[in-house]
């Protein structure tokens, strides 16, 4: 096969001498776009991009993949594997890889995005190994199996939307408590975190995500917020659990070891405060979010004879209510919680969200913000946003300007890597 139909976004730059729209005629715009992205040095998963000429040739053989390209494709995927050190369909450390499509032109009804291709049901346990994370493998393979039957096998996303809302239904049922979500079941059956229990009535855990998932509609968000403002709100943050154990339980063990107020025994672990923000921002409550982000943040701590840690950094658990000392921090640094409140402030209060499709701007501030810029560089592009809130609302887009046009929806389109465009949205 003397024409070459594949090529590695390493060597994709340089195969074409600089001539830009060659390349761009031969690997399509997001091919082209990952090839000058390598060649920059910028951090991205290798791959290859399959050319406009396969394309080309496939309808030439008569909508068929011939088995020189075919063979190409495997040879390519050997490449990878190499690359990374990963084998494609292993059970013990998987190759995933994504598949986009792309033209010379973007246009309407392409094919959507399949991601985590590689997966299958024995990979998923290997990958649940390997990550340490079953949850994450096989929501990944979650993922792929829905991509898969929409884009390839065409079976309706309404089939899948039926089997989400049974589980949604189903936590209702045997997860609801009345005002909050329970933690769980124990090995012998009962509720954990239920107004049911003496001790430990409340988690702070499953109020977030539940929230977040939509499990019950308005109503529940506002009871479950509702709940964690009057049961583990403080003005240090939010506790873990409440009321704290004050004797062991052997069902719970280590959680009812600490003395109350410290650690899993209704201590303010930080990183989980960020959830609730997320999820305050996410039912619209700004106020509410950007009150919760003030409580833990190092910035607004103004005792520091109390909170006795460096005035810069998060701690992993301030003490809580009934701590002797309560709102004194412990264990600075140890914590995952400024990563957790940058991914909060960037993409559910300043609602700066990067997609698969582009950019979506969808934030949740304080009413009394009137606005903010944001600088963002997203697929080798930079995006200049303002976000202007006349109105003092707390959450809402009511128009969207991009590059002097005006956009029908706050999913930016996804600019040329190199470029800068300027973007004003407009609250209310």
């Amino acid at each position: 096969m003397s024409k070459k139909y594949l090529y590695y976004f390493s060597e994709g730059n340089d195969a074409f001498g600089g001539d830009k729209v060659t390349m761009k005629n031969t690997l399509g715009g997001k091919g082209a776009g990952l090839a000058e992205m390598t060649a920059a040095g910028m951090p991205v998963p290798q791959g290859f991009t399959i050319t406009t000429d396969a394309c080309t040739q496939y309808y030439a053989d008569g909508r068929q993949i011939n088995d020189a390209i075919t063979a190409d494709i495997f040879e390519h995927l050997k490449g990878l594997e190499e690359i990374t050190g990963k084998k494609f369909g292993d059970n013990t450390n998987p190759l995933l890889v994504s598949v986009r499509s792309g033209a010379r032109q973007s246009m309407p009804g392409m094919m959507d995005t399949i991601l985590n291709l590689g997966l299958n049901d024995e990979a998923v346990e290997g990958l649940a190994k390997k990550t340490g994370n079953a949850r994450f493998a096989y929501d990944c393979y979650r993922r792929f199996v829905q991509m898969f039957a929409d884009v390839v096998m065409m079976v309706p996303k309404s089939l899948f939307e039926v089997e989400i809302d049974k589980m949604k239904e189903a936590i209702i049922e045997y997860g609801w408590d009345g005002d909050w979500f329970i933690r769980a079941y124990d090995a012998y059956g009962k509720k954990v975190g239920s107004k049911e229990n003496e001790e430990g009535k409340i988690f702070i855990e499953p109020q977030g995500f539940c929230v977040m998932s939509d499990i019950g509609g308005k109503e529940y968000t506002e009871k479950t917020m509702a709940s964690i403002e009057k049961y583990l709100g403080t003005k240090y943050g939010l506790v873990l659990n409440n009321p704290a154990f004050t004797h062991y339980i052997v069902e719970y063990g280590e959680i009812s070891t600490y003395p109350g107020g410290y650690k899993e025994n209704a201590g303010i672990f930080c990183h989980n405060n960020a959830w609730i923000m997320c999820a305050a921002a996410y039912a619209g409550m700004g106020d509410k979010a950007f009150d919760y982000y003030t409580r833990i943040a190092p910035a607004y701590q103004e005792d520091e004879q109390l909170h006795r840690t460096e005035p810069y950094v998060y701690a992993q658990m301030v003490a809580g209510k009934d701590a002797k000392r309560f709102g004194e921090a412990k264990n600075s640094w140890l914590t995952g919680t400024a990563a957790w409140t940058f991914f909060n402030v960037s993409q559910y209060l300043l609602g700066i969200q990067p997609t698969l499709d582009g950019l979506k701007i969808d934030p949740c501030i304080p009413h009394t913000l009137k606005g903010y810029t944001v600088t963002r560089r997203y697929r080798g592009a930079t995006y200049h946003i303002r976000v202007e809130n006349p109105s003092a609302v707390q959450k809402g887009v009511a128009a969207v300007v991009y590059d002097g046009k005006p956009l029908e929806s706050n999913r930016l389109p996804i600019a040329s890597p190199g470029t800068t465009v300027e973007v004003t949205v407009t609250m209310g």
